[in-house]
């Protein structure tokens, strides 16, 4: 929506601090700010660009997110080997949907523990 770029683009002008426009990829930022809105990354002071984890911080992103109980169930290295192209959000979102099916298939076994 032109209207709607117009006033985030006023907006950011005028706020007299630091404003944050993070994006889920750079595939995504790139076709929005070069295909629909050059001007948005005018008036861009710097883009950053943050790496995807690595597979031994997949591990960790792994082993933190998973409660503890999982911990002798799991195989940590297989999954962030497993897991290229993960970032933290997808490794959460695969977390919750593995939850949720395993409490859809047997939800007695979710408020027995």
């Amino acid at each position: 929506n032109q209207k709607l770029l117009e006033l985030l683009l006023h907006e950011t002008a005028r706020y007299p601090g630091v404003v944050l426009l993070c994006c889920s990829s750079y595939d995504k930022y790139d076709a929005v700010v070069h295909a629909l809105a050059p001007t948005l990354l005018a008036a861009m002071r710097a883009v950053v660009q943050f790496e995807l984890p690595d597979e031994a911080t997949r591990g960790r992103l792994w082993r933190m997110l998973l409660p503890p109980a999982c911990a002798g169930l799991v195989d940590f290295d297989l999954l962030a080997k497993e897991s290229h192209g993960f970032n933290v959000a997808r490794i959460a979102n695969a977390i919750y949907h593995a939850v949720a099916a395993a409490v859809l298939s047997d939800p007695d076994a979710a408020t027995a523990a």
